[in-house]
């Protein structure tokens, strides 16, 4: 099923880039479109996938820049989905977003587990 999703994003997402309009940047708060990525992608999986992993997100409480939300939101999920198939035995991706000219987004799986025993 994730594979079906995934296959129809890239498809829209190709339809889009042929269409001559062009995306314009509008103020958005880039750490409220990296949460609902990093979600996004936890969601893609199924329900015993998903319980391997987690996704945290290190940023300020709000970020607000002029961005194209929808390739923004595309290319953290890509990068969240990336890091999570680096971790076949489950763990954390840590989304950081940081105020830093030149710094985008990243993800970056981590070897601590996405929950621990107690």
């Amino acid at each position: 099923m994730r594979g079906v999703g995934e296959l129809n994003a890239i498809i829209t997402n190709l339809l889009e880039f042929a269409r001559a309009e062009r995306h314009r940047p509008a103020a958005r708060d880039l750490v409220a479109v990296a949460r609902r990525a990093g979600e996004m992608a936890l969601a893609g999986l199924a329900p015993d996938d998903a319980k391997r992993f987690s996704v945290e997100v290190a940023a300020p409480e709000k970020l607000i820049v002029a961005i194209d939300e929808v390739h923004i939101a595309q290319a953290v999920r890509n990068l969240v989905s990336n890091a999570i198939e680096a971790m076949p035995a489950g763990g954390c991706v840590r989304i950081a977003v940081a105020d830093e000219a030149g710094a985008p987004p990243s993800a970056s799986p981590t070897k601590a587990p996405a929950s621990r025993p107690d």
